[in-house]
Parts: C-alpha cells; sequence; structure tokens
C-alpha cells in the first residue's frame, strides 16, 4: 500500500489523468474536506497505473493504493460544468 497527497495549488482547475509510481489495481480518493471516500477510476500503463482526478483550484484529495479490493463504492465524478454543492 501506498498513499499520495494531491493537491492542486494553481489557478485553473485540473481533470486528467493522473500516474502513479505505484502499480495496485485498487486506488481510493479520500477528500478530507468532506470526508467522501471512493474507488477511482483507473487504467494500466506502461509504467504503472494511472488515475482520473478532477481538482479544484485550492483543493486536496488523499489517494491509497491496495492490492486487494475493498468493496467501496465508484468514486463520484462530476460532469462537465457541474460544480459540487
Amino acid at each position: 500500500e501506498r498513499y499520495y497527497y494531491i493537491s492542486n495549488r494553481g489557478p485553473r482547475s485540473f481533470e486528467g489523468w493522473m500516474p502513479l509510481s505505484q502499480g495496485s489495481p485498487t486506488v481510493l480518493i479520500l477528500d478530507p474536506g468532506s470526508g467522501r471516500i471512493g474507488q477511482a477510476a483507473s487504467r494500466s500503463t506502461s509504467s504503472g497505473i494511472a488515475v482520473f482526478l478532477q481538482l479544484e483550484p485550492g483543493a486536496v484529495l488523499l489517494l491509497a493504493t491496495s492490492s486487494r479490493q475493498t468493496g467501496e463504492a465508484p468514486w463520484s465524478y462530476l460532469r462537465r460544468g457541474e460544480r459540487r454543492a
């Protein structure tokens, strides 16, 4: 298992695939601000794994990788143009 602290310190939103150095098949997203948790959309890459992330400016997420299935529901991604309440 490995943990990642991801923050968007820039002025623009980020939406896209982010490569991780750990190739574990299961990645959980944890939002420390809201307490939300869910399994990230992920895909294998030539160098490991990549997860799909959406981060508003100033947002922080924690990622936790695992070689085991966790039973968590999929992460709730926003549709383009949608904002979280």
